[in-house]
């Protein structure tokens, strides 16, 4: 029996597609001065008019790079903003996640982490179920701003 695998790009595209309806296509970054926080959703990929999945840590590790507390969704100007300033970035993700798991974020990029080809097969399930979860929630239940993502590990 052949095993389930999915392609990185692929995963990257389920993860990205959780972490903008997470957001609700709206900007992270509290009073954004480049976004005004609007939502963003049906933008149409606009460069300047969409919501991008922000890293704290870089995707070339995989210790975060599909991880929900690693990742904020943000417009492109935070997003390049905060990339340029480090100390703002650091706090950012500090009072977004609060100490103790932003503590756990630092401590698990430290790790290695390979995840074989089933793995991301099974992520890519978890996370488009995630997003089926937080759309029924958005439309169910009127709710609105940012619905928290379960991580897959």
């Amino acid at each position: 029996m052949k095993r389930k695998t999915v392609s990185m790009a692929h995963l990257d595209r389920v993860f990205r597609k959780t972490i903008h309806e997470a957001y609700d296509y709206t900007c992270a970054y509290l009073d954004c001065p480049f976004c005004w926080n609007d939502s963003m959703r049906g933008s149409g990929g606009l460069v300047a008019g969409h919501i991008e999945c922000a890293h704290y840590y870089n995707r070339y590790r995989s210790s975060g790079r599909w991880h929900p507390d690693n990742v904020a969704g943000l417009c492109h100007g935070a997003h390049a903003f905060l990339e340029h300033n480090k100390a703002l970035e650091v706090q950012f993700f500090t009072k977004l996640l609060g100490e103790t798991r932003h503590d756990w974020l630092v401590e698990r990029h430290q790790g290695v982490y390979r995840y074989k080809p089933w793995e991301r097969w099974e992520m890519a399930q978890h996370y488009t179920a995630q997003r089926k979860h937080i759309e029924r929630r958005r439309v169910e239940h009127l709710e609105t701003g940012f619905i928290e993502v379960v991580s897959w590990d």
